[in-house]
């Protein structure tokens, strides 16, 4: 309480601080005053743009409406300010979003200023960009694959190879038809509509074809093998600069030259030798040659006959007894057998002529053959039924027929008859006699049944 009964206290408050807040107040009113001076010296004028968004580079045309006759003009748009008239062009190359700003002076030497943020935008023109399926060709001309990988494109024009793909899918194949170095352009347009071209040297290079062969002088026979392999190439002038062999089951198993030595095959297989080999212009290109050796070894044989002497007319099955056998087999038989393949170690066979009969087989295994021949291995039997009869046609009733017995057969031994006459396919007469006659009462067709039985087992049958 003291302190504010000071003298001059009291004056420093009466005084100093009644100044300052006086001027505060004052300054304030101003900037007020000035701030609506002003607003009211823009009111009625207007900044507008032809258009607000346009692909780069821009020019944009803008214009201060109501100006006043007379006044004169700054305007900014981010370079340094320029003086120009109430119409002004603004070539822009930068892309991004344009301020701009312009100061009127008026003829009273009154000034307005109109500022718009972010007023008009350039947009970025796209560039154009692509990938490729391939950019390397070492087999000749062919197709590749090119993609529009451009940001934002959403139309597209192809040239290559001075073939054009107008308004093309974002993926377009092109099938080239000559080898060299290969250009393309690429034409784009945006979502904005902004468009851009650009042209593309060396997209691709294609190089004429090396065809690639081998041979070698031994390709099929019996382990142990020994093979020469030599290359068959068409280079097309290109230079070769390294060879790469591989022999899966030789030995060597690889070599790099191109006269590769002798290769030594031991073991029975099949086997694809390959050739690889590197040009100059960094294509390798590398052939197969699938199943091209068949080599395998002579395997003993053992062949089984089920019955070695049957009569004619039956079946005999000839195999091999070694299942595990991997080649394949060939029966030889005579003109007069008829045969029928079981499975690949076994047939069946029946022989329509008597005699003796060879059983000749060929075993091929890979190339390696084995025959294996046993000499009358089998002997058919036969017996032949047969009659004749020199009174079988008459005119008079009662008549005798006379039928007298021919049957034959190359064993020596007994045979056994069965005579059986039929008429109406009923049986009317029988005997067991070597030759037979029948005494005719009744006109009709008769017919003869003769069965032949060898003590051989073997049998035969004749009708008439």
């Amino acid at each position: 309480m003291r302190l504010l009964n000071n003298p001059f206290i009291h004056f420093y408050l009466n005084n100093v601080l009644l100044k300052k807040y006086v001027k505060k107040v004052a300054l304030v009113l101003v900037l007020i005053c000035i701030t609506h001076f002003g607003k009211a010296q823009c009111q009625n004028l207007e900044l507008m743009s032809t258009s607000l968004g346009q692909c780069q580079p821009a020019l944009f045309k803008w214009v201060v409406k109501n100006a006043p006759a007379g006044s004169s003009f700054t305007w900014d748009f981010g370079s340094k300010p320029q003086q120009g008239r109430d119409t002004f062009y603004a070539f822009i190359q930068a892309a991004g979003k344009v301020s701009v700003s312009v100061t009127i002076k008026f003829t009273d030497n009154r000034i307005c200023t109109l500022t718009k943020p972010n007023f008009v935008e350039v947009f970025a023109k796209p560039i154009p960009t692509f990938y490729s399926s391939r950019t390397k060709l070492c087999n000749g001309a062919d197709t590749i694959t090119y993609f529009d990988v451009t940001k934002n494109s959403v139309k597209r024009s192809w040239v290559i190879d001075g073939v054009n793909y107008n308004n093309a899918l974002v993926k377009q194949n092109h099938a080239f038809i000559s080898t060299g170095i290969k250009k393309l352009s690429l034409i784009v347009e945006d979502h904005n509509g902004c468009k851009a071209i650009k042209e593309f040297d060396t997209v691709a290079i294609i190089y004429k074809n090396i065809s690639i062969d081998l041979i070698g002088d031994h390709t099929t026979g019996c382990v142990s093998q020994s093979v020469k392999f030599k290359p068959l190439l068409n280079s097309q002038g290109i230079k070769i600069t390294s060879y790469k062999w591989t022999f899966p089951g030789g030995f060597p198993v690889n070599q790099y030259s191109d006269n590769p030595d002798t290769v030594k095959y031991n073991t029975a297989g099949i086997y694809s030798p390959s050739l690889e080999i590197k040009a100059e212009n960094g294509c390798i290109k590398t052939f197969i040659k699938p199943n091209y050796l068949t080599f395998g070894h002579k395997d003993t044989l053992s062949i089984k006959i089920s019955d070695t002497v049957i009569c004619k007319g039956l079946s005999i099955r000839v195999e091999n007894m070694d299942k595990q056998l991997k080649g394949v087999f060939t029966w030889s038989l005579p003109k007069t057998a008829s045969f029928n393949t079981i499975d690949k170690f076994s047939c069946e066979v029946t022989y329509n002529k008597a005699g003796k009969y060879d059983v000749n087989v060929t075993y091929n295994y890979n190339g390696c053959i084995a025959n294996k021949t046993l000499i009358n291995a089998i002997r058919i039997k036969d017996v032949q039924a047969q009659f004749i009869s020199t009174d079988y046609y008459h005119c008079l009733l009662p008549h005798t027929v006379h039928l007298t017995n021919l049957s034959k057969s190359d064993d020596l031994g007994k045979m056994k008859y069965t005579w059986k006459i039929f008429s109406n396919n009923t049986v009317v007469h029988t005997s067991n006699n070597t030759n037979d006659s029948f005494k005719l009462t009744a006109e009709g067709n008769y017919d003869v049944w003769l069965e032949t039985k060898h003590v051989n087992g073997c049998s035969d049958i004749i009708k008439r």
